[in-house]
């Protein structure tokens, strides 16, 4: 993960924080307030999330699994993520090329 670029914003909240609990005397309010403020910080300086990227399935990349299932009599199907990605020629003859 990558630092967010809010940090300065976050250690500016923090620092305005730290002195407006030092102006009120650390009275009650002054407790809530620096609650407030620290949870302000940490809200802004939490680290941005990567974006993710839909590729979708990727084709097997071992061009070895296709010869090995075309060896096999019975019609076979790789699955990747709920969509086929090879079939032997079996499983081609049967279904077809789509």
């Amino acid at each position: 993960m990558r630092p967010s670029p809010r940090l300065p914003l976050a250690i500016a909240a923090a620092i305005v924080t730290g002195l407006a609990v030092g102006l009120l005397r650390a009275d009650w309010t002054a407790a809530a307030l620096a609650a407030v403020g620290r949870t302000v910080a940490a809200l802004l300086a939490r680290p941005m999330p990567e974006a993710i990227a839909d590729a979708g399935p990727a084709a097997p990349t071992e061009p070895a699994l296709a010869a090995v299932l075309d060896a096999v009599a019975d019609p076979v199907l790789v699955l990747t993520g709920g969509r086929v990605t090879l079939a032997n020629a079996a499983a081609r003859a049967l279904l077809g090329a789509h």
